[in-house]
């Protein structure tokens, strides 16, 4: 492949960058979505899904989608985000919210 170590650095970087990202809290939403794209793209160039290579019963369960698994509940999970940079951001900025948060500016929690 051309460019191979240029591909491989950029990869690295990308990877690094979303797991700092997921870790502080900053922008968590996109993150969350790179991080889940980044992992099913990484499954599949491995040849996707196998029986009899994963981690647990029934071995279908590589790193990559459970990678990918975990993203998909911080992307979904408003609880996920309550201690993190992007709390901190909505509140000096109220229109971000719904893109950091997944929540409307207006709501608070335990009010119907």
């Amino acid at each position: 492949m051309p460019n191979a170590e240029t591909a491989a650095q950029l990869a690295r970087f990308g990877e690094l960058a979303l797991g700092l990202a997921l870790v502080l809290g900053l922008l968590t939403n996109p993150a969350a979505l790179g991080s889940i794209l980044f992992s099913v793209a990484i499954l599949f160039s491995q040849g996707g899904v196998r029986l009899g290579t994963g981690l647990a019963e029934p071995e279908f369960l590589t790193i990559n989608l459970l990678v990918a698994l975990i993203s998909l509940v911080i992307l979904f999970s408003p609880a996920s985000k309550a201690l993190s940079l992007d709390a901190a951001l909505a509140r000096h900025r109220p229109r971000l919210s719904p893109l950091l948060l997944n929540r409307r500016a207006g709501r608070r929690r335990g009010r119907a």
